[in-house]
């Protein structure tokens, strides 16, 4: 099938890696199904690329937690198209703060926009996809991979993903739907701008402020030092949707790559160790 004839649904597509896969993928004479909360607020930001390619880009209201606006955008795609090539899942944020100082309210968040309107988006879509023999292609972290002071509902938020993600690849294996999970790295992107804490994080008496600072303070720093732009990312996840043949995990950049290979090399029990050096000492 020629590209010009697949479709591919990105959600999370005003800022970031969304924004400029909807750019990518149009250039490579795909149809893009851009899908974004707040359109009539952010649409503006395809101008340029809706002028240039009037017929092959549409752009949805769509906040993956709402479920009218999940299934709108499943019948928009079935009427429209009746098939879908790739299903990009990339919208999604970090909640980060100690455990005791995020409230139920924003843990429950965190999973709602990165977990569970990626389930049921999928899951909807589902139908179709396995129409057209097509694949998921989820965006996961480094953080889905290994637990991080601070991190812990946005952390268990991708690990979650990671294990659902392994479940599709084998289940939907047989009826030759392909699912790969992609796992980035720090990399330059708006991700640390749309960062959001616990309520209590900052406050006087957490028995947390002093690692919350500590952290924000590293993070600072290494903000600093990140050169890695996110045309890596870009690049790989447009190679992927456009291969034969997808793995079900592909880690991308240094501390993702460093990660993986600390995993495979060392002993848990060693791991831990060294990781609780290095956190004490970044953040004690």
């Amino acid at each position: 099938m020629e590209n010009n004839l697949k479709t591919v649904l990105i959600t999370g597509c005003s800022t970031g890696f969304g924004r400029e896969w909807v750019s990518r993928f149009l250039e490579r004479g795909w149809t893009v199904v851009a899908t974004m909360r707040n359109l009539n607020e952010r649409g503006s930001l395809f101008a340029g690329e809706l002028q240039k390619y009037p017929d092959r880009l549409h752009l949805l209201s769509l906040d993956v937690t709402n479920e009218r606006e999940r299934k709108e955008a499943v019948e928009f795609v079935r009427t429209r198209f009746k098939r879908l090539d790739v299903l990009i899942n990339n919208a999604g944020y970090g909640q980060f703060g100690a455990l005791e100082d995020i409230t139920e309210a924003q843990l429950r968040r965190q999973f709602e926009v990165n977990f569970f309107g990626t389930v049921f988006l999928t899951r909807d879509l589902l139908p179709i996809l396995r129409e057209s023999r097509g694949r998921i292609i989820n965006l996961s972290s480094v953080a889905g991979t290994i637990g991080l002071p601070v991190s812990g509902a946005y952390c268990s938020s991708k690990f979650a993903l990671e294990g659902l993600s392994e479940s599709l690849y084998y289940e939907l294996k047989p009826l030759g739907v392909q699912v790969c999970l992609v796992e980035p790295g720090r990399h330059r992107t708006s991700f640390s701008q749309n960062m959001e804490w616990g309520e209590k994080s900052r406050q006087p008496e957490s028995p947390y402020r002093r690692m919350t600072e500590s952290y924000l303070n590293r993070k600072s720093q290494l903000s600093e030092r990140v050169v890695v732009s996110q045309e890596n990312v870009v690049r790989l996840v447009v190679k992927l949707a456009e291969s034969k043949q997808m793995p079900l995990r592909v880690s991308i950049g240094m501390d993702a790559w460093a990660t993986r290979l600390i995993q495979a090399l060392l002993p848990k029990r060693l791991q831990t160790t060294l990781l609780s050096l290095v956190w004490k000492k970044a953040l004690g």
